[in-house]
């Protein structure tokens, strides 16, 4: 037989277990880069948690390009329409996003991120080369940045847009990109506006933008305490390998405790339709996994807890506690319930049980009344009276004899408790 007793520790404990133990058998993982500052992460999402906090979340991406012939024979880039049908690159991405928000909703973490598609190397081309201006379609850059954002709004998660030049220009206090540019590159002449070299190495302008928006773009964007709690989102292109070790150092520099993810695969074009964007377990689906019951669809918390009331092997829900740092022992049909309603406080946050502390009464030769005083918490004298009077059944059959030895296995009902007592 199992008795309750207070639980020392509290349920935002085991709480904290479960998102450390998603965070190192689902997010992590399923990381399309390397992770930076990755016990940074964990301890935001776990103050993010326990404060209420909304974690800020920062990406420049690449802005789609297409190279076209110029008028005089050079290479100029054009800006194509954002491609947002279901099974191409942006949709993708804006799925995996979406689906990494909401596992961190479902775990009581809320986030916003702020996203911006990089004009920067696109109009910096028409520093030295003004003849090239009408190729390039601000209207389209905005349009293709509303699209995303929408996109990911209307999926379910929580983002908005900034303009990266604009906002780099207001930091840098200069009026229009070549300001801007000049500013990051004296001597920069213009050359060398492909973003990646042949050789896969980072030219000046790329380069001296890595340093620039770790530095500039939290100011811009965030409240001085909201910087605590920035998380830095890697959205270029899985091919760009040099690109993304430029980020990573940059951001060891200049943000030394912000963790640099990457949660949604973002391979070449974005008009690409590529590999499958990512999906993240949310918490109950997460729960469903480490209990062993598959790709569990939950519609509904009823039907769920039938299932894992039904389906789930006691040695389960022992080892899945036990993960979580609580130790029970599960020989009975209430200690069985009670296990249930444990999990379900915990994927939920709300049930009837209360966390406790689980222990074995040691029953072998305990009498009626003994048993009946222990179980229920009853004096003596007041077992005897219940025992006397006849509330107490075993095995669904009055027993009147306060020394009588039941035996394990016999369920013992005290009064009108609906749950029996298993011993």
């Amino acid at each position: 037989m199992l008795e309750t007793t207070e639980k020392e520790d509290s349920i935002e404990v085991v709480q904290q277990r479960l998102l450390s133990l998603w965070v190192e058998n689902d997010l992590l993982p399923k990381m399309a880069k390397e992770s930076t500052n990755k016990e940074n992460l964990h301890d935001i999402l776990i103050f993010a948690k326990e404060s209420k906090s909304k974690i800020p979340i920062i990406t420049v991406g690449c802005q789609p390009m297409s190279e076209v012939a110029g008028m005089d024979g050079t290479t100029v880039s054009i800006v194509p329409r954002l491609d947002s049908r279901k099974n191409k690159r942006p949709a993708r991405w804006a799925d995996g996003i979406t689906s990494f928000q909401q596992a961190m909703e479902s775990f009581g973490i809320s986030s916003h991120i702020f996203l911006s598609l990089s004009d920067m190397e696109l109009l910096a081309q028409t520093i030295d080369n003004p003849q090239n201006k009408e190729f390039i379609n601000t209207q389209r850059m905005d349009e293709n940045m509303s699209l995303l954002v929408k996109m990911i709004n209307e999926k379910g998660g929580s983002v908005s847009s900034f303009v990266h030049s604009k906002a780099l220009g207001k930091m840098i206090g200069a009026d229009d990109v070549e300001g801007v540019v000049k500013s990051m590159l004296p001597n920069w002449k213009g050359e060398k506006l492909t973003h990646t070299t042949n050789e896969d190495s980072t030219e000046p302008l790329p380069t001296a933008l890595y340093d620039a928006d770790p530095r500039l773009l939290p100011n811009f964007l965030l409240e001085e305490d909201e910087k605590r709690l920035l998380i830095w989102l890697d959205m270029m292109s899985d091919l760009a390998t040099k690109d993304h070790q430029q980020l990573r150092d940059s951001i060891n520099r200049n943000l030394s405790n912000t963790p640099l993810i990457s949660p949604a695969t973002n391979g070449g074009k974005w008009d690409a339709a590529g590999e499958p964007v990512i999906e993240f377990k949310n918490k109950q689906q997460f729960m469903a996994q480490l209990l062993g019951m598959g790709d569990l669809s939950i519609e509904s918390k009823r039907e769920w807890l039938v299932r894992l009331n039904n389906t789930v092997h006691d040695e389960d829900l022992v080892r899945l506690l036990g993960v979580l740092g609580i130790e029970v022992q599960i020989d009975s049909m209430e200690s069985r319930v009670n296990a249930v309603r444990l999990i379900e406080e915990i994927t939920f946050g709300s049930s009837d049980f209360t966390l406790r502390r689980v222990k074995e009464i040691q029953f072998e030769e305990l009498r009626l009344k003994n048993l009946v005083a222990n179980l229920g918490g009853f004096s003596s004298k007041q077992a005897f009276i219940l025992i006397t009077e006849g509330k107490v059944k075993i095995d669904g059959e009055v027993v009147e004899d306060i020394n009588f030895v039941p035996q394990r296995g016999n369920t013992v009902t005290v009064g009108k408790k609906k749950e029996s007592i298993l011993v």
